[in-house]
């Protein structure tokens, strides 16, 4: 397994050794996810609440944003990802229960509906005296025996006088047990419990409701219910109390081998980039925990309301996400000789490391490696990643090894496609709110211009050209407007046609000497002379035009901000069962 793995073992072993009681250890798993996304500490600025009131309404996109990946409901897959359909969202099954449960009366009960119940053998173990340990001892006895005639009768049949000795011995416990008097009077102060039990309860769900009706926001056509963490003062930066990890290649190599394939293997994909040699590992981790003013899970746990009376699929939470896992400056520093790293960095380029991204330019004045966010190094929106992410969820079913190899394909075209997914990029503060709408550069598929009268009216050719990667070969997607074209210094007017995301067509006079300058976002610029004659095959004529990767300085990237890398999640208990014979309203 991958060495660069080891951060999330050892992200995992600092959650479980210094914020989880022994107890609990089997409760919670930790997800990561396959694309690691990048904030701002401006991003956060929802969580200030000194702000006035309208100017806090300006930072409702990324309240909304952050209640939708608070809320998801994990659903025993081995990574993590957003949802992006709405029965998945936290309070939309909670809701459910909250708005359609059904309510038993506490004046119906008796003892004998709620005796053997879970709720009825709590109460008799937390109930201290001397008639409560008697009540105990002969409970004890009486359920003993009763396994015994069990096991006999299925076991033993043709044993009929051991049988019946062992029933004449239960009948005359009881008879003994009714005589005291005292199984009477404790059942009377069990039953009591119980309803006062009862009554506490419907205060929390009055409370917990009203709490619920209270948190529920509007965005757009969407509700969602205000979702907050802590600690609350992400936005200031180091304020928050960081901490800072360093692992160092005996680390490293003990880490290696605790490393599970079925625990990480999903989030590295099927990219060989994940065996590169490390020499170490240092970064800052943060545990944000979750908070929902409006949901109480003590409820969920209560015998007082029948789960079977609503659609179990609309009310299924296996488990609430508790806590988001933040890093920042992520760094690896590797080994000054490695045939194998020669292989696999390139030089100058930005490729995918697992769920990072990096850039090997920054090989040139050393051996240390940031890793970045996908949408922070590529400078794409962070909507485009959470979209693919929901993607991702929606297949979570597929067998193991089809969806590795769907995350690493999706981990690769976020750096091939990357041109064409980007934002435009213009600097606002967000305090003032002036936002730039993300859009994915688009145009028509034909672009018209008016041809030169000298030219018109020549014998004219079909160009084809197509546009890869000069190192992986992977199809570039390219617009019209990326291409220029000049014959003797001055501009050519040509009809581009856009057949496919990297083919691009035209009509070009066969005997021109033409210059195409090529300009791609995220690729170097390059300019290319030509004669279509020269090219021709029939009355067509193709290039293939291999463009190389603009590297740009990504050193301060990881300082800006920081990356959410996956969740913590608790396993929640099963849905208690019903008092049977109580009436519920």
């Amino acid at each position: 397994m991958s060495q660069l793995a080891t951060i999330f073992r050892k992200i995992k072993d600092d959650f479980v050794n210094n914020h989880l009681a022994e107890e609990d250890k089997e409760k919670y798993r930790l997800l990561f996810s396959p694309f690691s996304t990048g904030f701002d500490y401006e991003d956060f600025l929802f969580l200030d609440t000194n702000k006035a009131a309208e100017e806090a309404h300006k930072y409702y996109d990324e309240l909304y944003e952050f209640s939708q990946m608070a809320n998801t409901i994990c659903r025993g897959g081995n990574f993590w990802s957003v949802s992006g359909d709405r029965k998945d969202y936290l309070y939309s099954a909670y809701g459910e229960i909250l708005r359609g449960l059904k309510l038993m009366d506490p004046d119906t009960l008796t003892i004998k509906m709620i005796s053997g119940h879970p709720v009825f053998l709590k109460v008799l173990n937390l109930l201290q005296g001397d008639d409560f340990d008697e009540y105990r001892s002969y409970d004890s006895l009486i359920k003993k025996l009763g396994n015994e005639i069990t096991a006999l009768t299925e076991n033993a049949p043709d044993n009929v006088l051991e049988i019946d000795l062992k029933k004449e011995s239960l009948e005359k416990l009881e008879t003994t047990w009714e005589a005291s008097g005292n199984r009477q009077k404790v059942e009377a102060v069990i039953l009591n419990v119980v309803k006062d039990e009862f009554k506490r309860f419907m205060r929390r769900f009055i409370a917990t409701k009203g709490a619920f009706e209270s948190a529920v926001r509007t965005h757009v056509e969407d509700t969602f219910y205000y979702t907050s963490c802590t600690p609350n003062n992400l936005y200031k930066g180091n304020s928050a109390e960081w901490k800072k990890i360093e692992i160092r290649k005996p680390e490293l190599d003990t880490l290696s081998g605790l490393v599970r394939e079925e625990e990480y293997g999903s989030i590295f994909g099927n990219s060989d980039m994940a065996d590169i040699d490390i020499e170490k590992i240092e970064f800052e981790l943060l545990f944000a925990k979750i908070t929902r003013p409006w949901f109480d899970e003590s409820l969920l746990r209560s015998p007082f309301w029948n789960m079977y009376v609503l659609n179990r699929e609309d009310i299924d939470i296996p488990e609430v996400t508790t806590e988001f896992i933040f890093v920042r400056n992520v760094r690896i520093e590797l080994p000054e000789h490695s045939d194998k790293n020669k292989k696999l960095l390139r030089t100058d380029q930005i490729q995918n490391l697992g769920p990072f991204i990096i850039n090997t330019a920054q090989l040139r004045t050393g051996q240390k490696l940031n890793l970045n966010s996908v949408n922070t190094a590529l400078n794409i929106n962070r909507k485009t990643i959470l979209n693919v992410s929901s993607g991702l969820e929606k297949k979570n079913k597929q067998d193991v090894q089809s969806m590795r190899t769907l995350i690493s394909k999706k981990q690769q075209q976020f750096v091939t496609l990357a041109p064409r997914l980007q934002t435009d990029t213009v600097t606002v503060k967000k305090v003032n709110k002036a936002r730039v709408t993300p859009r994915i550069a688009m145009e028509p598929k034909m672009k018209f211009t008016k041809m030169s009268p000298h030219i018109k009216f020549l014998l004219n050719v079909k160009g084809i050209f197509s546009f890869k990667d000069r190192d992986n070969q992977a199809a570039v997607a390219v617009l019209p407007q990326h291409l220029l074209f000049t014959t003797e210094g001055k501009p050519a007017n040509i009809t581009l046609i856009n057949t496919s995301g990297h083919i691009l067509e035209g009509s070009f006079n066969r005997n021109a000497e033409l210059v195409m300058e090529v300009k791609v976002p995220g690729y170097v610029s390059q300019r290319i002379t030509f004669t279509p004659a020269s090219l021709l095959t029939g009355q067509v004529f193709t290039k293939n035009v291999f463009l190389q990767k603009e590297v740009k300085p990504t050193a301060t990237v990881a300082s800006k901000g920081f990356q959410l890398i996956g969740v913590v999640t608790r396993i929640t208990d099963n849905f208690p069962t019903p008092i049977r014979g109580a009436d519920y309203l």
